[in-house]
């Protein structure tokens, strides 16, 4: 994180937040969500998964935990 600038972390989470928007306004995600605050529950459950497989001594594939991970989030927007 260290990396980035406050300036790109606040436009990815715009990104996220204009992605939960529209979904909402095509029906797909729930309405009564926050769409700022979903967008930073998103990019929080994401950053963990990153960091903690950086920080894993444990060698697997990050890849392998993606479609448990996109359940995860999508069930709790839809």
């Amino acid at each position: 994180m260290s990396l980035f600038s406050q300036q790109e972390v606040a436009d990815y989470l715009n990104m996220l937040r204009k992605i939960v928007e529209h979904g909402q306004s095509e029906g797909i995600f729930r309405r009564n969500l926050h769409p700022q605050l979903a967008a930073k529950a998103v990019f929080g459950v994401l950053d963990e998964m990153v960091t903690s497989w950086i920080l894993s001594e444990k060698d697997y594939a990050l890849a392998d935990q993606a479609e448990q991970v996109a359940d995860l989030i999508l069930t709790g927007l839809l």
